[in-house]
């Protein structure tokens, strides 16, 4: 439990320049002004790629200006050390994917797959870099296998040879195709009925082979081009429990043993 400062006892620095900071009439900058958002429940909102956040008085900005100052020369200073872990994780994550594009032609091989994956598994929706992401997995550079850890390229190594896979998804066909699937068939049941209550959710299932998989996930996630699945079927899947927690519908936790060859 944090210890309340006593009535009367000083404020240390850190926190006094941080109130004088809040405080400070500085006006939003006007390179910063393409930025600003509908602020839905706030007044206002910026959407940056090093600041995300409400604003609630556009004339005391100082702390904005100062996070945003702060990461791009930190990010600078990544770029030019050549720390693409670096570089990335400074830019908030929705912007990590356009980021990335610009940059990949200089990344090693290795290192272009080893970040994609981590920023797709971060992202908590794709559909908006829907095509940039299906432009990036589809590159013929070599190492693909770098998406992987070299746990998950020991488990895709021992899967049969051909999958059963599936994909759960609900109202506009335009999320019908993409290049998640899943090896869990209750993975795609919850998304597909995960807050979509007002749409039809179907699960579409068919079958891949091994050679055609990009990358095996922890967890049982499939990364494919869409068009390898075959024997393909979609069927609605409308499920009451499905539309809980995560932790409380898969339960228990997805095992790939039993798939797994000797």
């Amino acid at each position: 439990m944090a210890r309340k400062r006593k009535k009367n006892q000083p404020l240390d620095n850190a926190t006094q320049e941080h109130q004088e900071k809040m405080s400070r009439i500085e006006p939003l900058r006007k390179d910063l002004r393409p930025y600003l958002q509908d602020g839905g429940p706030f007044r206002h909102f910026i959407s940056h790629p090093f600041c995300i956040q409400p604003i609630s008085d556009l004339n005391r900005c100082a702390l904005i200006h100062e996070q945003i100052d702060r990461r791009a020369a930190e990010a600078d200073a990544c770029f030019e050390a050549q720390d693409w872990d670096g570089y990335i994780n400074l830019v908030e994550y929705q912007y990590q994917p356009e980021w990335f594009a610009k940059d990949a032609y200089l990344l090693p091989d290795d290192r272009y797959w080893q970040l994609l994956s981590q920023i797709y598994q971060t992202q908590k929706h794709t559909i908006h870099d829907r095509s940039l992401f299906d432009e990036l997995f589809r590159s013929d550079r070599p190492g693909r296998e770098h998406l992987m850890t070299p746990e998950e390229q020991a488990v895709l190594a021992r899967l049969p040879k051909r999958l059963r896979v599936y994909r759960g998804y609900s109202g506009e066909e335009l999320y019908a195709d993409g290049i998640a699937w899943t090896l869990d068939r209750r993975q795609a049941v919850w998304y597909a009925n995960w807050h979509h209550e007002d749409d039809n959710p179907v699960v579409a299932s068919g079958t891949v082979a091994k050679a055609d998989i990009w990358a095996y996930l922890d967890g049982g996630d499939i990364l494919l081009p869409s068009e390898a699945v075959k024997n393909r079927r979609d069927v609605d899947a409308f499920d009451d429990t499905a539309r809980v927690a995560w932790r409380d519908f898969l339960t228990p936790a997805f095992d790939v043993t039993p798939m797994l060859t000797p």
